[in-house]
Protein backbone atom coordinates (compact mmCIF):
# COMPACT_ATOMS: atom_id res chain seq x y z
CA UNK A 1 0.00 0.00 0.00
CA UNK A 2 1.17 3.45 -0.92
CA UNK A 3 2.60 5.27 1.90
CA UNK A 4 0.55 8.80 2.46
CA UNK A 5 2.58 10.18 4.96
CA UNK A 6 3.71 13.35 3.24
CA UNK A 7 -0.18 13.79 1.77
CA UNK A 8 -1.54 13.84 5.07
CA UNK A 9 0.90 16.43 6.30
CA UNK A 10 0.20 18.70 3.23
CA UNK A 11 -3.29 18.23 3.71
CA UNK A 12 -3.07 19.20 7.65
CA UNK A 13 -1.71 22.77 6.28
CA UNK A 14 -5.18 23.17 4.50
CA UNK A 15 -7.97 22.21 7.34
CA UNK A 16 -9.07 24.34 10.18
CA UNK A 17 -9.22 22.48 13.49
CA UNK A 18 -8.21 20.07 15.30
CA UNK A 19 -11.57 18.17 14.85
CA UNK A 20 -10.55 18.16 10.98
CA UNK A 21 -7.36 17.04 11.63
CA UNK A 22 -8.51 14.24 13.58
CA UNK A 23 -11.33 13.25 10.67
CA UNK A 24 -8.22 13.59 8.06
CA UNK A 25 -6.16 11.00 10.02
CA UNK A 26 -9.25 8.58 10.30
CA UNK A 27 -10.09 9.00 6.35
CA UNK A 28 -6.70 7.60 5.72
CA UNK A 29 -7.15 4.60 8.40
CA UNK A 30 -9.84 3.38 5.81
CA UNK A 31 -7.21 2.68 3.43
CA UNK A 32 -5.49 0.32 6.38
CA UNK A 33 -7.95 -2.72 6.47
CA UNK A 34 -8.74 -5.40 4.33
CA UNK A 35 -12.49 -4.40 3.88
CA UNK A 36 -13.41 -4.68 0.45
CA UNK A 37 -15.55 -1.28 0.84
CA UNK A 38 -12.05 0.61 1.96
CA UNK A 39 -11.58 2.71 -1.07
CA UNK A 40 -15.28 4.20 -1.11
CA UNK A 41 -15.39 4.53 2.50
CA UNK A 42 -12.35 6.58 1.98
CA UNK A 43 -13.94 9.01 -0.66
CA UNK A 44 -17.06 9.06 1.70
CA UNK A 45 -15.34 10.50 4.50
CA UNK A 46 -12.91 12.75 2.19
CA UNK A 47 -16.53 14.18 0.99
CA UNK A 48 -17.30 14.33 4.53
CA UNK A 49 -13.66 16.31 5.41
CA UNK A 50 -14.57 18.78 2.55
CA UNK A 51 -18.32 19.16 3.86
CA UNK A 52 -16.95 20.47 7.32
CA UNK A 53 -14.05 22.28 6.13
CA UNK A 54 -16.63 24.17 3.75
CA UNK A 55 -19.35 24.69 6.78
CA UNK A 56 -16.24 25.81 9.45
CA UNK A 57 -15.59 28.90 6.46
CA UNK A 58 -18.91 29.26 6.77
CA UNK A 59 -21.26 29.21 9.84
CA UNK A 60 -24.86 28.97 9.36
CA UNK A 61 -25.67 32.38 11.13
CA UNK A 62 -23.19 34.19 9.31
CA UNK A 63 -24.31 33.89 5.97
CA UNK A 64 -28.13 34.09 7.28
CA UNK A 65 -27.24 37.14 7.64
CA UNK A 66 -26.08 38.24 4.53
CA UNK A 67 -28.34 40.48 2.27
CA UNK A 68 -27.58 38.20 -0.38
CA UNK A 69 -28.62 34.75 1.69
CA UNK A 70 -31.92 33.66 -0.53
CA UNK A 71 -32.43 30.34 0.94
CA UNK A 72 -31.96 28.51 -2.21
CA UNK A 73 -32.63 24.78 -0.75
CA UNK A 74 -36.30 25.87 0.52
CA UNK A 75 -35.79 23.81 3.45
CA UNK A 76 -35.50 25.58 7.11
CA UNK A 77 -32.29 26.32 8.63
CA UNK A 78 -30.55 24.39 5.23
CA UNK A 79 -27.90 25.70 3.52
CA UNK A 80 -26.93 24.90 -0.03
CA UNK A 81 -23.36 24.29 -0.92
CA UNK A 82 -23.57 27.44 -3.33
CA UNK A 83 -24.26 29.46 -0.79
CA UNK A 84 -21.58 28.11 1.55
CA UNK A 85 -18.95 28.44 -0.89
CA UNK A 86 -20.45 32.28 -1.83
CA UNK A 87 -19.97 33.31 2.04
CA UNK A 88 -16.17 31.16 2.06
CA UNK A 89 -14.78 33.57 -0.63
CA UNK A 90 -16.50 36.58 -0.37
CA UNK A 91 -18.38 36.82 2.91
CA UNK A 92 -20.88 39.24 3.35
CA UNK A 93 -20.08 41.27 -0.03
CA UNK A 94 -22.95 41.41 -2.32
CA UNK A 95 -22.05 40.85 -6.11
CA UNK A 96 -22.44 44.44 -7.25
CA UNK A 97 -19.39 45.51 -4.83
CA UNK A 98 -17.23 42.76 -5.23
CA UNK A 99 -17.46 43.57 -9.40
CA UNK A 100 -17.53 47.49 -8.60
CA UNK A 101 -14.73 47.79 -6.12
CA UNK A 102 -12.44 44.27 -5.84
CA UNK A 103 -13.06 41.34 -8.90
CA UNK A 104 -14.92 40.99 -11.80
CA UNK A 105 -17.18 38.77 -10.66
CA UNK A 106 -17.70 36.50 -13.62
CA UNK A 107 -13.85 35.38 -12.55
CA UNK A 108 -15.81 34.72 -9.15
CA UNK A 109 -18.64 33.09 -10.51
CA UNK A 110 -16.00 31.02 -12.59
CA UNK A 111 -14.17 29.58 -9.88
CA UNK A 112 -17.51 29.15 -7.64
CA UNK A 113 -18.48 26.83 -10.40
CA UNK A 114 -15.27 24.68 -10.97
CA UNK A 115 -15.58 24.26 -6.68
CA UNK A 116 -18.52 22.71 -7.03
CA UNK A 117 -17.33 20.10 -9.70
CA UNK A 118 -14.45 19.67 -7.32
CA UNK A 119 -17.87 18.31 -4.83
CA UNK A 120 -19.59 16.46 -7.59
CA UNK A 121 -16.22 14.47 -8.44
CA UNK A 122 -16.12 13.47 -4.88
CA UNK A 123 -19.93 12.42 -4.54
CA UNK A 124 -19.13 10.36 -7.57
CA UNK A 125 -15.99 8.14 -5.79
CA UNK A 126 -18.48 7.91 -2.67
CA UNK A 127 -21.07 5.43 -4.86
CA UNK A 128 -20.33 1.40 -4.34
CA UNK A 129 -20.34 -0.09 -8.02
CA UNK A 130 -19.31 -2.52 -9.62
CA UNK A 131 -16.42 -0.72 -10.83
CA UNK A 132 -15.40 0.86 -7.46
CA UNK A 133 -15.76 -2.43 -5.14
CA UNK A 134 -13.24 -4.46 -4.01
CA UNK A 135 -10.61 -3.04 -6.56
CA UNK A 136 -7.23 -3.99 -6.82
CA UNK A 137 -4.57 -2.09 -4.43
CA UNK A 138 -3.02 -0.26 -7.99
CA UNK A 139 -6.59 0.48 -8.77
CA UNK A 140 -7.21 1.99 -5.29
CA UNK A 141 -3.79 4.26 -5.10
CA UNK A 142 -4.44 5.70 -8.47
CA UNK A 143 -8.11 6.51 -7.61
CA UNK A 144 -7.11 7.82 -4.39
CA UNK A 145 -5.01 10.30 -5.77
CA UNK A 146 -8.33 11.55 -7.93
CA UNK A 147 -9.82 11.49 -4.23
CA UNK A 148 -7.03 13.67 -2.78
CA UNK A 149 -6.59 16.32 -5.59
CA UNK A 150 -10.22 16.78 -5.88
CA UNK A 151 -10.20 17.84 -2.29
CA UNK A 152 -6.89 19.93 -2.21
CA UNK A 153 -8.20 22.28 -5.23
CA UNK A 154 -11.44 22.58 -3.35
CA UNK A 155 -9.32 23.67 -0.22
CA UNK A 156 -6.74 25.65 -1.89
CA UNK A 157 -9.24 27.28 -4.56
CA UNK A 158 -11.49 28.51 -1.82
CA UNK A 159 -8.57 30.30 0.45
CA UNK A 160 -6.60 31.63 -3.23
CA UNK A 161 -9.79 33.27 -3.92
CA UNK A 162 -10.66 34.75 -0.39
CA UNK A 163 -7.05 36.14 -0.34
CA UNK A 164 -7.69 37.87 -3.64
CA UNK A 165 -10.46 39.88 -1.94
CA UNK A 166 -8.79 40.21 1.36
CA UNK A 167 -5.53 41.47 -0.29
CA UNK A 168 -7.67 43.85 -2.67
CA UNK A 169 -9.58 45.14 0.56
CA UNK A 170 -6.22 45.07 2.67
CA UNK A 171 -4.16 47.44 -0.29
CA UNK A 172 -7.68 49.82 -0.81
CA UNK A 173 -7.77 50.15 3.14
CA UNK A 174 -4.59 52.03 3.92
CA UNK A 175 -2.22 52.10 7.09
CA UNK A 176 -2.65 55.83 6.24
CA UNK A 177 -6.44 55.49 6.64
CA UNK A 178 -6.58 53.79 9.60
CA UNK A 179 -4.49 56.01 11.10
CA UNK A 180 -6.53 59.18 10.76
CA UNK A 181 -9.14 57.91 12.30
CA UNK A 182 -6.68 56.93 15.61
CA UNK A 183 -6.37 60.49 16.36
CA UNK A 184 -7.69 60.61 20.04
CA UNK A 185 -7.52 60.80 23.54
CA UNK A 186 -6.67 57.20 24.91
CA UNK A 187 -7.50 57.27 28.69
CA UNK A 188 -4.22 54.64 28.87
CA UNK A 189 -1.57 57.76 27.90
CA UNK A 190 -4.27 60.24 29.33
CA UNK A 191 -3.62 59.34 33.04
CA UNK A 192 0.56 59.51 32.59
CA UNK A 193 1.06 63.12 32.73
CA UNK A 194 -1.07 66.23 32.86
CA UNK A 195 -1.02 66.43 29.26
CA UNK A 196 -0.04 64.55 26.25
CA UNK A 197 -0.05 65.33 22.55
CA UNK A 198 -0.18 62.53 19.97
CA UNK A 199 2.82 63.58 17.35
CA UNK A 200 2.22 60.06 15.02
CA UNK A 201 0.48 56.86 14.94
CA UNK A 202 2.34 54.36 13.14
CA UNK A 203 -0.09 51.33 12.41
CA UNK A 204 2.73 48.54 11.20
CA UNK A 205 -0.21 45.75 10.99
CA UNK A 206 -3.53 45.43 9.93
CA UNK A 207 -5.94 42.60 9.00
CA UNK A 208 -9.65 41.84 7.85
CA UNK A 209 -11.12 39.24 9.94
CA UNK A 210 -14.96 39.93 9.36
CA UNK A 211 -16.43 40.71 5.64
CA UNK A 212 -20.11 41.48 6.00
CA UNK A 213 -22.43 43.27 3.92
CA UNK A 214 -22.35 46.49 4.98
CA UNK A 215 -19.32 46.60 7.51
CA UNK A 216 -15.87 44.92 7.32
CA UNK A 217 -14.07 45.04 10.85
CA UNK A 218 -10.09 45.15 10.80
CA UNK A 219 -7.47 44.57 13.36
CA UNK A 220 -4.48 46.56 13.66
CA UNK A 221 -1.40 47.05 15.71
CA UNK A 222 1.41 49.23 16.24
CA UNK A 223 3.12 52.05 17.81
CA UNK A 224 2.08 55.56 19.24
CA UNK A 225 4.12 58.27 19.50
CA UNK A 226 3.45 60.88 22.12
CA UNK A 227 4.49 64.14 23.96
CA UNK A 228 4.12 63.56 27.98
CA UNK A 229 3.90 67.06 30.25
CA UNK A 230 3.87 67.81 33.33
CA UNK A 231 1.90 70.43 34.91
CA UNK A 232 0.33 73.50 32.97
CA UNK A 233 1.13 75.28 29.69
CA UNK A 234 2.00 78.42 31.85
CA UNK A 235 4.76 76.10 34.36
CA UNK A 236 6.15 75.40 31.44
CA UNK A 237 6.58 79.19 30.38
CA UNK A 238 8.11 79.07 34.21
CA UNK A 239 9.97 76.11 33.73
CA UNK A 240 8.49 74.40 36.68
CA UNK A 241 6.85 71.79 33.82
CA UNK A 242 8.21 69.27 32.05
CA UNK A 243 8.39 67.53 28.73
CA UNK A 244 9.33 64.06 27.33
CA UNK A 245 8.67 62.32 24.64
CA UNK A 246 7.81 58.09 24.41
CA UNK A 247 6.45 55.86 21.99
CA UNK A 248 3.86 53.20 23.32
CA UNK A 249 2.52 49.70 21.35
CA UNK A 250 -1.25 49.87 20.78
CA UNK A 251 -4.04 47.21 19.46
CA UNK A 252 -7.30 47.98 17.74
CA UNK A 253 -10.27 46.65 16.26
CA UNK A 254 -12.02 48.80 13.77
CA UNK A 255 -15.03 49.03 11.81
CA UNK A 256 -15.18 50.09 8.03
CA UNK A 257 -18.69 51.08 7.06
CA UNK A 258 -19.26 50.50 3.55
CA UNK A 259 -20.58 53.04 1.71
CA UNK A 260 -21.22 52.42 -2.62
CA UNK A 261 -17.37 53.07 -2.95
CA UNK A 262 -14.85 51.78 -0.65
CA UNK A 263 -13.13 55.31 -0.55
CA UNK A 264 -16.08 57.16 0.49
CA UNK A 265 -16.44 53.95 3.58
CA UNK A 266 -16.37 55.80 7.12
CA UNK A 267 -13.65 54.21 9.52
CA UNK A 268 -14.78 53.88 13.37
CA UNK A 269 -13.17 52.87 16.25
CA UNK A 270 -14.55 49.94 18.04
CA UNK A 271 -11.57 49.34 20.60
CA UNK A 272 -8.80 51.09 21.27
CA UNK A 273 -5.91 49.90 23.88
CA UNK A 274 -2.35 51.22 24.39
CA UNK A 275 0.18 49.24 26.29
CA UNK A 276 1.58 51.76 28.81
CA UNK A 277 2.86 48.67 31.54
CA UNK A 278 6.71 49.66 30.05
CA UNK A 279 6.07 53.08 31.97
CA UNK A 280 5.70 51.89 34.98
CA UNK A 281 8.63 49.02 34.92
Amino acid sequence: MKNYDKTIKNLESLVSNDFEKKLLHACFKNLQTENELKFNNFAYSIRELSRHFLKTLSPDNDVKKCVWYKNETKDINVISRGERIKYAIQGGLTDVFLNREIVEIDYINDLKSKLVKSIELLNKFTHVNENTFDIPQSEIDKQCLQVISAFENFAEMIKECRQIILSTLEDKITNEVIEKAMWEVSDEIDILATHHTINEIDVENHKLTIIESDEITIEANGTIHVTLQYGSDGDLRRGDGHEMEDNFPFSSILKVKLAKKLEKSKVEIESYKVDTDSWYE
